[in-house]
């Protein structure tokens, strides 16, 4: 590069960076430690995917979609293909999740979320064995300065079990989190507080075209 003033800016396909650009001064030196962050726009999960992906595609999809979560731009979108996945999973302020894709999509608007059921379940066995015999099975954080609401859109959540928060088993909504909850069953669920389906605390959730049943709490 000749000497002078620059603006570096990265680009790559389904990509979001941080931050969108830089400016450089090249003085008759190489040009170091201007890093940016990159995540994605859609991530992609399947069962039978690996974690060791990018997750950027369904054939390069994850099989976590805590893993996918944590590559995905605030503002972007996790699509999960139908499974059952015995994970719990906290949402970063401005995520949006759907589920009820076959693993083939080209658009949210293809998949089927009645057909094609996305389960995230606290078998007590699987996660016993991990030690981990109880928790909350989606965790909304704060979305109030993100650029989008997060969301969760076409998934069966049960099996979950809260005690540390105590409230929420299937979903516990933090302070200051908004987040949408829609196409969503939410049962068999848990808290020895208070909301064994859905807990929330300071926050102000949309749940529409969704049903909890078989909750319990302990008081």
């Amino acid at each position: 590069l000749i000497n002078g003033d620059y603006t570096l800016t990265p680009s790559r396909a389904g990509y979001q960076f941080d931050p969108p650009t830089r400016s450089v001064t090249v003085s008759s030196a190489n040009l170091t430690g201007k890093d940016f962050s990159g995540a994605l726009l859609v991530a992609y999960v399947r069962q039978g995917g690996n974690n060791n992906q990018d997750g950027s595609s369904w054939n390069a999809a994850k099989s976590s979609v805590q893993q996918a979560i944590k590559v995905t731009a605030p503002g972007g979108e996790v699509w999960v293909a139908s499974a059952l996945y015995y994970e719990r999973i906290t949402v970063k302020g401005g995520v949006a999740l759907y589920g009820g894709f076959l693993g083939n999509e080209t658009s949210r608007d293809q998949r089927d979320w009645r057909r094609n059921p996305t389960t995230l379940d606290g078998n007590p066995i699987v996660f016993g064995i991990l030690g981990l015999t109880t928790g909350n099975m989606v965790v909304f954080e704060d979305d109030s300065e993100a650029p989008a609401r997060s969301r969760m859109d076409g998934f069966n959540i049960s099996r979950g079990r809260a005690s540390s928060p105590d409230r929420g088993g299937g979903i516990h909504c933090k302070s200051r989190s908004a987040p949408a909850i829609a196409n969503c069953w939410i049962g068999l669920n848990h808290a020895i507080g208070t909301g064994g389906g859905i807990g929330c605390a300071s926050s102000s959730p949309t749940i529409c075209a969704s049903s909890a049943a078989q909750a319990s709490a302990g008081f």
